[in-house]
């Protein structure tokens, strides 16, 4: 196995994961190689694995209740992509599509409920690393809707204060889509 995708993957999990448990993971992954401007993952599809992108860029996007879409993030390998379906076991919740080439390894979620079911370690620190991506995605959303509500409305300074204007308001739903932190 290439030392390089250990280091990798102890890269995207993490400092909690020795070179064992990233070996571990890469083991149980499968290679997935997706070439350009291909869906790798559906929004309301069965969540199927975690997918590990070693490299190359993914768009996300959800499609809003009016039917325009929304890009959500452009994410960049080394990263990971599926971990909500995987930890909620509900389907994806945004639909991944490669801009360029990606290499991915994807550890399926039958694999994955096989460690949980026998008390494996590396489980349980991949539910961490999972954790860890979810809870920066939510300060980080914390972090847009304070400044939202700093910019104006009944929380930023009484009843009386300014709406935020339309270039506000579009500034600030780039920032919260655009800097998806991984």
């Amino acid at each position: 196995m290439p030392v390089d995708m250990v280091e990798t993957l102890q890269g995207i999990l993490g400092r909690t994961f020795n070179r064992a448990e990233a070996e571990q993971v890469s083991n149980a992954t499968r290679s997935f190689p997706v070439p350009a401007k291909r869906t790798v993952v559906r929004e309301g599809d069965p969540g199927s694995g975690l997918y590990f992108l070693l490299t190359g860029q993914v768009e996300v996007f959800k499609v809003r209740k009016d039917g325009a879409v929304q890009r959500l993030a452009l994410v960049e390998g080394p990263s990971m992509l599926g971990e909500m379906a995987l930890v909620t076991e509900e389907p994806h919740s945004a639909t991944c599509r490669t801009v360029s080439d990606c290499d991915f390894r994807v550890l399926s979620r039958a694999e994955f409920n096989r460690w949980l079911a026998t008390g494996q370690l590396t489980a349980y620190k991949l539910m961490g690393a999972i954790s860890g991506v979810l809870a920066r995605r939510l300060m980080h959303l914390n972090d847009v809707v304070l400044d939202l509500s700093s910019a104006g409305g009944p929380s930023a300074g009484g009843p009386s204060a300014a709406a935020p204007s339309a270039e506000e308001m579009a500034r600030f739903k780039e920032r919260l889509f655009s800097e998806w932190a991984f």
